[in-house]
């Protein structure tokens, strides 16, 4: 999970299908306002905006309201959420001068790189979407994700067929396809679990069991043989979560408490160093302005716009972002990071920076076949030989703590 964020999402997304359910005077307005917040909390939060439509639709197609009410609903719903939302929108054009936030253009960190020719192809079933729908229901259902997949379709067929799709079914098929729709656009998560996953586990589960209940209405025999298919369905989600949750439990990708020393440890040569404002340069920024009392540029794109844009498609305009305007104090680099920012083609990180603690990144070598040095540097124009001498000596670095790899 990803802080609170996912768990904010869920809450949201769940407010947002249990709100489309409602028939009421006020549920367009509280659809538009929870359709903003889902939008506001991600930016794939954006496809939920079709539900409370979409079942105004089905509402209309069903004989269950006037064209003329539909239409009022739906002015209603529209007026809330552009009124939020083109709010919002606005303050961050003025803000940050950005109409889209910054997740959007960070590649390395998720970002969503929604190109019109990258989502024509996903939306035409290429292999890639293919796959990641596979792989979305294989982390619901786990080994009998793809049999899950085609259950609850043939459910849902039969509901259209029998003309039993109720107004409460449809917005879960519709929400639960706008979520794994969302997913399939969206990039593997880079932190090797399913955080972009998210709506469709809010969505996909109910539905799950409204499917085998439905199916189990009818008698005794019907009901036993459902309640084995759920048992055959949930065992290897149970197992799957079980097993993903304790290896990340054990080796999490990006441990906060790592993050957090490292910060510590920046803030003590900070302080050694006598510097009343220091600023340091990494991709985990999430621990780092948790723990520190620094000004942090965020590597990894997320909250630096210019970074998020630059770092894999302008090199020349990254380096210079860096060097010349941000200067940062400190820059903390491991890993992938160090191959993409490329810090050494650049004269200028030799030329004003001297490494703290410096390492081979074998991670690099691996991988891309290059010998590159990753570490934590400080800017040569705050510090002295003695100094930083001094400093290493008396604030020895654990290598893990950088980045390195064991041999």
């Amino acid at each position: 999970m990803s802080g609170l964020e996912n768990a904010l999402y869920a809450v949201t997304v769940s407010a947002v299908v249990l709100t489309s359910w409602g028939t009421g005077r006020w549920t367009s307005a509280w659809s538009g306002l929870l359709a903003a917040l889902v939008a506001m909390t991600r930016p794939d939060g954006l496809v939920f905006v079709g539900l409370y439509p979409e079942a105004l639709l089905h509402e209309r197609l069903c004989g269950q309201t006037a064209t003329k009410g539909a239409l009022k609903k739906l002015m209603g719903f529209a007026s809330v959420f552009v009124a939020l939302f083109g709010t919002y929108t606005a303050w961050r054009l003025a803000t940050f001068g950005e109409l889209v936030p910054p997740l959007l253009d960070a590649p390395l960190k998720g970002g969503a790189q929604l190109q019109l020719d990258v989502v024509v192809e996903k939306l035409l079933l290429s292999p890639d979407a293919s796959g990641a729908l596979a792989q979305l229901l294989r982390s619901a259902f786990g080994v009998v994700g793809t049999y899950a997949g085609l259950a609850l379709t043939s459910v849902v067929v039969g509901w259209v067929v029998r003309k039993q799709l109720s107004h409460e079914r449809f917005v879960l098929v519709a929400g639960t396809i706008l979520a794994a729709l969302a997913f399939v656009l969206l990039p593997s998560d880079w932190m090797g679990e399913f955080r972009f996953a998210t709506p469709f586990y809010v969505t996909a589960y109910p539905l799950a069991a409204v499917a085998i209940s439905s199916v189990a209405a009818d008698s005794v025999k019907r009901k036993a043989v459902a309640c084995g298919v759920g048992v055959v369905f949930c065992a290897p989600a149970v197992v799957s979560f079980a097993s993903r949750s304790r290896a990340f439990a054990t080796d999490p990708k990006v441990p906060m408490a790592g993050v957090v020393e490292r910060t510590t440890t920046l803030a003590t040569w900070s302080e050694q160093l006598g510097l009343e404002r220091a600023s340091v340069l990494t991709p985990d920024v999430g621990g780092a302005l948790y723990s520190g009392d620094f000004e942090v540029v965020d590597l990894g794109g997320i909250v630096d716009p210019t970074i998020a844009r630059t770092l894999v498609g302008d090199k020349a305009a990254f380096h210079e972002y860096v060097f010349a305007k941000r200067e940062p104090t400190f820059i903390q680099i491991h890993g992938y990071w160090t191959h993409f920012a490329n810090f050494h083609d650049d004269e200028r990180f030799e030329r004003d920076y001297v490494p703290i603690f410096e390492f081979e990144d074998r991670w690099i070598k691996r991988v891309y076949r290059r010998t590159v040095h990753s570490g934590v540097y400080v800017r040569r124009a705050e510090t002295d030989g003695e100094q930083l001498g001094d400093l290493v000596a008396r604030t020895p670095a654990r290598p893990e703590l950088f980045g390195a790899r064991p041999r």
